[in-house]
């Protein structure tokens, strides 16, 4: 009797059956490693976009800061400007009560050529009616009667008193009033 082997199994699982160890498919071992790769790489994304996003909370902080900082300059700057305004208003206040547009830089290069090395003006107030008030300090009360003499002799000043003049143990304060010759 003649015997004839028929395998109706195919190729692969004739394969498959003849290797040792855990029998498993090509299928499988795709199926698992592309699971583990996108599990690694996962985790790996995971841990750039959370670098990402901290160092992003750090620079909004910061940013934060800087505008708050921003926020105080531009209040102070908005204060300035008003005050900037106010004073620009006061001066054409001064200009239509006195009728005129007196060149101040004149009468201030005046005070200044005739004020004594050692005397400092602290306080310069000028009123509507052109009247001056000069509040400064110098050494002694020599200084201040020849400052005062000075005023007294310019051509762009008139009414020069000496209002007082006080000593103490370092310096002399002294106040004079004077009105802009017209």
């Amino acid at each position: 009797m003649t015997q004839i082997s028929i395998n109706l199994l195919g190729i692969e699982q004739k394969e498959a059956l003849s290797r040792k160890g855990i029998p498993l498919d090509k299928g499988w071992i795709i199926a698992i490693s592309s699971i583990l790769i996108s599990g690694i790489l996962l985790l790996v994304t995971n841990n750039i976009l959370g670098g990402m996003i901290a160092n992003a909370e750090e620079t909004k902080k910061e940013n934060e800061a800087k505008i708050a900082e921003l926020d105080k300059k531009i209040a102070e700057i908005k204060t300035l400007e008003t005050e900037r305004n106010n004073l620009q208003m006061e001066e054409k206040i001064l200009r239509y009560v006195t009728g005129e547009n007196y060149k101040w830089s004149f009468f201030l290069q005046e005070i200044r050529a005739l004020m004594p090395i050692d005397v400092s003006i602290n306080d310069l107030k000028i009123g509507p009616a052109g009247d001056f008030t000069l509040t400064g300090t110098t050494t002694d009360h020599r200084t201040v009667a020849l400052y005062l003499a000075s005023l007294q002799n310019s051509k762009l000043l008139t009414e020069v008193v000496l209002q007082s003049s006080v000593k103490d143990t370092k310096s002399t304060t002294f106040v004079i009033t004077c009105k802009k010759a017209s």
